[in-house]
């Protein structure tokens, strides 16, 4: 059996180097959002104490004066943080807004993290990255991916042809 790669354009090994490259800055960018941001959240859960439904809160009892979208967002009824966040009654109740349309009501809505999530929650969101991280890691990769673009097509050229 015989394995064919052919490959109808050829791409510049340094393209695909410096693409590789932003994206794994992109992917450093979005985990850094998510622990210091989104774990925002969950870390002001744990330190109000709000690891049973007993306990339960508010976002207004958190210190979240306005529900912005981003918090609608993350913790909406089918979003991955709320395998970890509950909502007392398993959902956002609902309310009918001024244009008496039913709606998710935010004011009322009590979250909590359970016992059972509670070392997940912390190890995953328990301490906020620090800020530093994000120019260290863009000019580490950088140089890495500059030294890549040296070295790859050393490489490449050092390989027989088959």
């Amino acid at each position: 059996m015989t394995l064919f790669a052919d490959a109808i354009y050829a791409l510049p090994i340094n393209l695909v180097i410096w693409a590789i490259c932003i994206g794994v800055n992109l992917g450093f960018l979005y985990n850094f959002l998510s622990k210091n941001i989104v774990g925002s959240v969950v870390r002001r859960l744990i330190s109000t104490g709000a690891t049973c439904e007993e306990n339960a809160k508010t976002l207004g009892e958190l210190g979240y004066k306005k529900f912005s979208f981003f918090h609608k967002v993350i913790l909406k009824d089918t979003s991955n943080l709320r395998t970890m966040i509950y909502a007392l009654g398993g959902k956002i109740p609902e309310a009918e807004n001024e244009e008496g349309v039913m709606a998710k009501d935010w004011d009322s809505a009590r979250f909590y993290i359970p016992e059972s999530q509670l070392q997940k929650s912390k190890s995953a969101y328990g301490t906020p990255m620090k800020w530093f991280y994000i120019p260290i890691f863009v000019v580490l990769s950088t140089i890495l991916s500059y030294l890549m673009t040296i070295i790859m097509p050393v490489i490449i050229d050092a390989l027989p042809l088959i």
